[in-house]
């Protein structure tokens, strides 16, 4: 090791060691920690040092144990073995159940009983035993993953603090001339620095340690950014590009998918954000789904920045994940928790491929391969425990949510999923009347979703009912007649309206949700009824319904502040609304809220014109009906997606 790490103050706090300042140790916060508002990690010691004694003082406390450990000193050989491990190439194989363990030693350096850490198979080193169940992967019933359900039921916290709290591989990692030069490259480069400030990010590789949290195995990040794998899988340890991408996908699922305020989040088990709290740790165990983040993080990126960057990557990661998700196999068998979270994963690499790939022929290809490993999941025999597991739950809104504001949009022609798929994803009873969790049974509306879980199917039908029906007008796909589009229109009509008068009851019993939330309930059951009445049933956007339709959601919205994060979620309705709005106030208003950038990064602009384009159409021929007039619009000017 260089000289200079032995210059470090023995006993300085992780934060000093960090920024490589000086640190009084005064507890239970330093003077410079205090003063920045940074939490102040216990004191951490050089263990590469062979010169240092044995005995380093009190090491971080782990949730398995109330009582201070003593660290050992770990071997020249040892330290070597795990830098061995951090520069590892990329294997290929992103299969966490059959996968090689040796080629994925960074999830976890194994314990023997008495603490003492052992050396690994990698060359130089000796063997050790060979564990076949490294990444058996645990469900839980309790809300998010355990750290077991990461790294392998041999991985205890004992072993994770080994490896997130070694100050030998932060400093490396961070003093690495090259792995700096290479990452100030990346972000001279491509402009990122200003927007990282913008963000309050740091640049830098962020650190993680294991805090003390609620429960056994949680992990919580020493940053502001929260959930940062560390140490970092091989294929991000060799690209800084990705790690910035990682660090951005990270900011804009904290900030841009959940649609409840900061103040609701205690509902959630351990206070977090299911968003940030489950598809990180999920992609840390499969190469595919974080390949797809990659792409979904550039596409993020390059919205709101304009630019085209990240092209190589961009085409490396998509082709990848994409065929990890077209290869998936269909198994027949009984399908154990582990698994399970393989095939979740996997719908999420379609989805999170979809977002970036809007506009692209493949799209409809990443949700049909998605949806039918999910309709795979129900077709399974399987316990309440597996169908209400947050990772569930959360892929599957994820999914039905994506499906429904595609189909709903000016998307293509081409069907998303098949008839039988859309029948398979609709929630059964006890998922509405579970509420994704026992925490939310008092409220009228869905956490994940922001509106009431009785119009999901609805929903799911109706966008089933827009896709054939552009199917049909267009390519002939389908040979539905209209005598049984009808019934099915009556059916769904009839949904339509039992879920209202249902909320309508459940106003009065369950009265917890935010009046953000209740708006927004409002104005999702009015453009429900606008898509079906004006666009299944071909109704004019002069018709008293209509119109009355639109007014609801235009004051619904207008409830909701814009500063809340209930507003990620107006979108969807006031897009819809904005198709059929006939005043000039009404769509004023639409266009304002719309210029208002909220949650996820699209391109408002490009929104705003859409909705003109279509009013410069319907106002030209008032008497164009749908979908004749979504056929009179540019292509150039239709948006795929309202998610």
């Amino acid at each position: 090791m260089p000289t200079r790490h032995s210059k470090r103050t023995r006993g300085a706090c992780a934060q000093c060691v960090r920024k490589k300042r000086r640190c009084d140790k005064k507890r239970p916060k330093c003077s410079l920690c205090l003063k920045t508002h940074l939490a102040c990690d216990l004191e951490v010691f050089k263990i590469w040092a062979p010169e240092e004694p044995k005995n380093q003082g009190p090491s971080m406390q782990t949730h398995a144990s109330s009582s201070h450990t003593t660290e050992m000193p770990v071997s020249h050989s040892e330290s070597t073995a795990r830098r061995s491990a951090e520069a590892l190439p990329e294997t290929g194989n992103d299969d966490p159940l059959t996968g090689d363990p040796a080629g994925d030693l960074w999830l976890a350096t194994p314990h023997t009983a008495d603490n003492e850490v052992l050396r690994s198979n990698l060359p130089g080193s000796q063997d050790i035993s060979n564990s076949n169940h490294h990444f058996e992967t645990i469900f839980t019933d309790e809300e998010g993953i355990t750290s077991a359900g990461l790294y392998g039921e041999s991985a205890s916290n004992d072993v994770l603090l080994t490896v997130f709290d070694d100050p030998e591989f932060d400093t490396q990692l961070l003093d690495s001339p090259n792995l700096n030069d290479a990452m100030n490259s990346v972000l001279d480069d491509l402009a990122i620095n200003s927007v990282l400030e913008d963000f309050a990010m740091n640049s830098s590789l962020v650190s993680c340690s294991p805090m003390t949290g609620n429960r056994r195995g949680s992990l919580h990040a020493s940053t502001s950014m929260t959930h940062c794998p560390m140490p970092w899988p091989p294929d991000m340890l060799a690209s800084p590009e990705k790690r910035f991408l990682w660090q951005y996908f990270l900011h804009i699922t904290k900030d841009g998918f959940l649609c409840l305020d900061e103040k609701e989040l205690f509902r959630f088990h351990g206070s977090q954000d299911p968003f940030i709290a489950t598809i990180p740790q999920m992609a840390i165990c499969d190469e595919s789904l974080r390949s797809s983040i990659f792409c979904f993080a550039a596409f993020q990126y390059n919205a709101s920045q304009s630019g085209n960057d990240f092209k190589q990557l961009v085409r490396d990661c998509s082709r990848k994940a994409s065929v990890a998700l077209k290869a998936q196999p269909y198994s027949d068998q009984p399908w154990s928790q582990s698994w399970t979270l393989h095939v979740f994963s996997k719908i999420a690499c379609g989805i999170f491929l979809h977002h970036f790939g809007q506009g692209d022929t493949e799209t409809s290809e990443y949700l049909h391969s998605a949806g039918a490993l999910a309709a795979g999941f129900y077709k399974r025999p399987q316990s309440s425990s597996n169908l209400f597991s947050p990772i569930v739950q959360l892929v599957l809104s994820m999914l039905r949510w994506t499906i429904i504001s595609t189909a709903c949009s000016f998307q293509s022609s081409q069907t998303l999923v098949s008839d039988k798929i859309y029948s398979y994803l609709e929630m059964r009873a006890e998922e509405v009347d579970h509420n994704y969790s026992p925490s939310f049974l008092d409220w009228l509306n869905h956490p994940i979703y922001a509106f009431s879980p009785r119009l999901v199917n609805p929903l799911l039908r109706l966008a089933k009912l827009l896709d054939l029906q552009k199917s049909q007008w267009t390519v002939n796909q389908y040979s539905l007649s209209d005598r049984a589009m009808g019934i099915e229109m009556i059916k769904l009509e009839e949904d339509l309206l039992m879920a209202r008068e249902v909320d309508l009851d459940r106003c009065h019993t369950h009265t917890a949700d935010p009046k953000e939330l209740r708006s927004l309930n409002e104005a999702m059951h009015a453009a429900t009824f606008l898509l079906f009445y004006a666009r299944l049933k071909g109704m004019p956007f002069t018709a008293p319904l209509v119109r009355k339709k639109v007014k609801v959601i235009v004051a619904e919205i207008g409830t909701i502040p814009v500063a809340s994060r209930v507003s990620h979620a107006v979108l969807f309705p006031l897009f819809i609304a904005g198709c059929d709005a006939v005043e000039d106030q009404a769509r004023r208003t639409i266009l304002e809220r719309l210029r208002t950038p909220r949650g996820l990064t699209y391109n408002r602009r490009d929104v705003c014109l859409s909705l003109e384009h279509v009013w410069q159409v319907r106002d030209l021929d008032p008497g164009l009906r749908w979908p004749d007039w979504f056929y009179k619009l540019n292509p150039d000017f239709c948006i795929s997606s309202l998610f």
